[in-house]
């Protein structure tokens, strides 16, 4: 949507100027003015705002781990709104709203393939506010180590080595 807009806009600039429309003129700076100001609004929504993860006590390779994510805005009077967290694993999670100087929780699932210390990596903090035409997003590199566990097998108790069933004891 956002390329359309400028396409639009810029067609209407050149026929503003080759036509000598003021008409044109208004239009196309009427236009442009809109873009400024919802782009100003969508970066100040989106900034100030800082995700911690925290993870759970265990994490096992190839099964989803749910991670707290804590999103502060440190922002003193302006409240932020659509917010889209989204890790390197391609989970996403919505958050409609954080007010102004207030901390969100939420959980995202993340999986490591592979076994011993993982990074999450990168988490990206993005929005369409307000209008939807573009979407503004930080990116926040998570450095930090993380111990992974061999994936889990799965195991068959019902059963003894000798084909009999196992009670329990």
């Amino acid at each position: 949507a956002g390329a359309v807009y400028i396409a639009i806009t810029l067609l209407l600039r050149f026929a503003a100027v080759n036509t000598g429309n003021n008409l044109l003129f208004l239009m196309v700076a009427a236009l442009l003015g809109f873009m400024a100001i919802t782009g100003y609004a969508g970066m100040t929504n989106i900034k100030g705002i800082i995700p911690e993860l925290l993870p759970p006590d265990e994490l096992f390779a190839d099964s989803p781990a749910a991670f707290r994510v804590l999103l502060r805005n440190t922002k003193k009077q302006i409240p932020s709104f659509l917010l889209q967290l989204t890790s390197t694993h391609n989970h996403t999670v919505m958050v409609p709203f954080i007010n102004a100087g207030e901390t969100f929780e939420t959980t995202i699932n993340l999986i490591f393939h592979q076994r011993g210390r993982n990074r999450v990596g990168e988490i990206r903090v993005s929005s369409p506010f307000p209008v939807n035409f573009f979407t503004r997003y930080w990116n926040f590199q998570l450095n930090t180590l993380y111990m992974v566990y061999p994936r889990l097998l799965p195991v068959n108790f019902s059963e003894g080595q000798d084909g009999s069933e196992r009670t329990g004891i």
